[in-house]
Parts: C-alpha cells; structure tokens; sequence
C-alpha cells in the first residue's frame, strides 16, 4: 500500500491550506482515508492516486474557440415596432379612467 499524505502535506503538495484541504474534503472533491476510529474527529489521511485523480479532474483546457463562433460581417438589425412602453401605474391609472367613464 501506498504511503498516505496528511492535510498538511496535501495542501503543501497543493499549494494551498490544511483548511482549503479540508474543505475540499467536505464537499466532496477529494477522497480520503479515515484512519481514526469514529466519525466525530475523522483523522484523513490522502493516498498518492487519490490526488491525482483529484488533479486530474481539476484539470481545465483551455477550449479552442469555435471557428463558427467568429463572423466576419455584423448583422445590424433595425425594428421599428410603434409600441409605446407603460409602466404598471400608468396602466392602472388608464384601466381606472375607463372604468369611471362607463
């Protein structure tokens, strides 16, 4: 078996704090080792494939833009709709209006 790592050594491995570790523990992103005997006070202890499957799934690319993505003409688009925009007042005040008319 491996060695296993403490927090201490993974978040110097990581560049990075033993609380940084730990919280990456707690949600969920590293797998660890629990070689304590309860669950109220967990001792972890890290193996060695364990940060790097850890490294490797935080791993990005940087994506290659889509040569689709990057038109060479601009569509300019102009709309001549003719509404008028009516805040919500003002539209009661017209539907109150018509109401005292009738």
């Amino acid at each position: 078996m491996n060695n296993l790592m403490t927090i201490e050594q993974i978040a110097q491995r990581l560049n990075s704090s033993p609380d940084h570790v730990k919280a990456l523990v707690k949600d969920g992103s590293l797998k660890f080792v629990n070689i304590g005997r309860g669950k109220k006070r967990p001792r972890y202890r890290f193996a060695e494939s364990d940060l790097a499957e850890f490294v490797e799934r935080r791993t990005i690319r940087e994506a290659q833009p889509c040569q689709f993505s990057e038109s060479k003409t601009h569509r300019s688009i102009t709309t001549n709709s003719g509404s008028k925009v009516i805040g919500f007042a003002e539209l009661r005040k017209l539907r109150t209006a018509a109401k005292r008319k009738t």
